[in-house]
């Protein structure tokens, strides 16, 4: 996740460094050859986007439920991202956009379908829409993945470490650790 909003510094070669302002002022006041350019570096302007799929189906507790909201909540603070959180079954059933103020108290606000199956497909095609940074799903992997991302990361976050398939794409986390 950390990979995925992390951002590298971006050079502007239009405007010089702060630092070499000060050193190009002091060589010309001593009288020594002018310092080498430094480019100045430009302030990020916007936040890396991740998308958070939340799976409501009926195969998974209120326990559950609530460990994936204390989840998404971490992932905001931690990674300082536009968090966007797809909550599914077979289909999107919602789709909310998180401000960050209070973490906790905006992921309670957002409505979890309780029904139906799980299907992967739609949320990730969803999410994909939203070109984000990474693709979490947080889901028991129970039902079928269909067609991967493209080059999107996808990280499949589940409750435990219990044997069952793998996901033909992304990487599992188990959040028993």
């Amino acid at each position: 996740m950390t990979r995925a909003v992390i951002e590298a510094p971006r050079r502007a070669f239009v405007r010089p460094a702060r630092r070499w302002i000060a050193l190009d002022d002091a060589a010309r006041r001593e009288g020594r050859p002018e310092p080498a350019f430094e480019p100045a570096t430009l302030a990020r302007r916007d936040a890396p986007r991740i998308a958070v799929g939340i799976d409501a189906s009926a195969s998974v507790d209120e326990a559950l439920l609530a460990l994936f909201a204390a989840q998404v909540a971490g992932i905001g603070r931690r990674t300082g991202a536009e968090v966007h959180v797809l909550v599914f079954d077979e289909t999107v059933r919602s789709q909310v956009r998180l401000q960050g103020g209070n973490w906790e108290r905006e992921i309670a606000g957002v409505a979890f379908a309780r029904e139906g199956g799980t299907s992967f497909v739609d949320v990730i095609a969803a999410a994909a829409r939203l070109a984000p940074a990474a693709i979490v799903i947080l889901t028991d992997l129970d039902g079928p993945f269909g067609p991967p991302s493209g080059r999107i990361p996808v990280i499949w976050a589940a409750p435990d470490d219990r044997a069952r398939p793998a996901p033909p794409f992304g990487r599992v986390l188990s959040l028993a650790r």
